[in-house]
């Protein structure tokens, strides 16, 4: 069973361009009070995109908390996010991870309109006819 818990708060879609902002929440849900390792990666899981390192000692109950920001990329993000508790003498250990998706919201301007169009002038009565 692991000992913390992991809530990722975060819109379900985002534009391309825009600037996303994920809520990360890991609660000692353990009877024990550990040190936590938290890493967390977005709009993948690339060395370039880690945006969240840190560790904190938590009692039993309490949260640890951080908000992390990226642009939105042309395809769908996920966020990822892994914790590991110290052991002693220099030894983590993984404890759980989740993954969060942020779906690509697709952007329609006039470009992909340009030659359709739709309207209606008739008036009812020059419709029934």
């Amino acid at each position: 069973m692991s000992k913390s818990l992991i809530r990722i708060e975060a819109p379900a879609s985002a534009h391309p361009g825009a600037t996303v902002e994920a809520l990360v929440i890991i609660r000692n849900v353990d009877r024990g009070a550990w040190t936590l390792r938290v890493d967390g990666w977005a709009p993948d899981q690339t060395e370039a995109n880690h945006l969240l390192q840190g560790s904190e000692y938590l009692w039993p109950s309490t949260d640890w908390t951080k908000t992390i920001d990226f642009v939105m990329p042309n395809a769908g993000a996920e966020i990822f996010i892994w914790v590991e508790y110290y052991l002693g003498g220099g030894e983590w250990n993984y404890d759980t991870s989740l993954l969060r998706k942020v779906m690509l919201l697709a952007e329609y301007g006039d470009a992909e309109f340009q030659g359709l169009s739709c309207s209606y002038s008739k008036t009812e009565d020059e419709f029934a006819r």
